[in-house]
Order: structure tokens, then sequence, then C-alpha cells
């Protein structure tokens, strides 16, 4: 009768999704080389890595949609990208509207202000 080996593990093993990160640096212990290995588990990291592409692939998708809505619109729409407002885009009718060409990105400059400092308004103007 002939024996044979079991192996260490079943054969149906399950999916382990698992991120590693390894290192080795080689020793001498007592004359003979070895090596210390370190594993450090980044399964975490990977996955909000993964997580967070996935989000941002979403999100330039919906803004391409919303980007193509808002050029399909007739009614001039404008879109402020900055708190001071020098930064803006429009779509096709604001461009229109504004006479700017080539269309998409303006940058603004401050009327000319008048009146007492309290009841000045605070308008911007396309250039």
């Amino acid at each position: 009768m002939t024996l044979r080996p079991r192996p260490a593990f079943p054969s149906a093993v399950a999916r382990v999704n698992l991120w590693l990160n390894v290192s080795a640096d080689p020793v001498t212990i007592a004359g003979q080389p070895h090596a210390i290995l370190a594993f450090n588990n980044i399964t975490a990291r990977k996955q909000a890595e993964e997580a967070l592409l996935a989000s941002e692939r979403r999100e330039r998708q919906r803004a391409q949609e919303l980007a193509i809505l808002i050029d399909a619109v007739p009614t001039p729409v404008v879109i402020v990208h900055d708190p001071e407002s020098r930064h803006m885009s429009g779509n096709r009718a604001a461009d229109e509207l504004l006479r700017i060409t080539p269309r998409g990105s303006y940058r603004c400059r401050r009327l000319p202000q008048s009146g007492p400092a309290i009841s000045r308004p605070s308008r911007m103007a396309a250039n």
C-alpha cells in the first residue's frame, strides 16, 4: 500500500482579496544566510483608492452630461468658478449674449464704482 501525502490546503480555496506590501532583507545568523520578511496589510488603502477612482469616473461622467445639457439650453448660463468672480465659463447662449469668442472661459474685471462705499454695487463685467 502506497500512502499519498495530503495537500496542505483544500482543493477549493476561497478567493481572498488581500493586498500586502512585502519587504525582504537578507541577514546572516550564526553564519547562515536568512531573510527577514515584513508583511503590511494595505487592503483598506487599496479599497479606498479603488472607491475614489470609481467616484471620480462617475463624477466626470456626470460633469460631461451636465455640460452637454447646459450647452443645449437656449438661455444664457454662466458658471462662476471662484469667489471673486474672476473666472467664469458659460454656454453657447451666454457667449452670444456677451459676444465672446472663442467660447468657454471669461476673464472679468471690476466695473468702476461710484457713490459712498456703503451703497456701492458689486458688479462684474466680462472682458
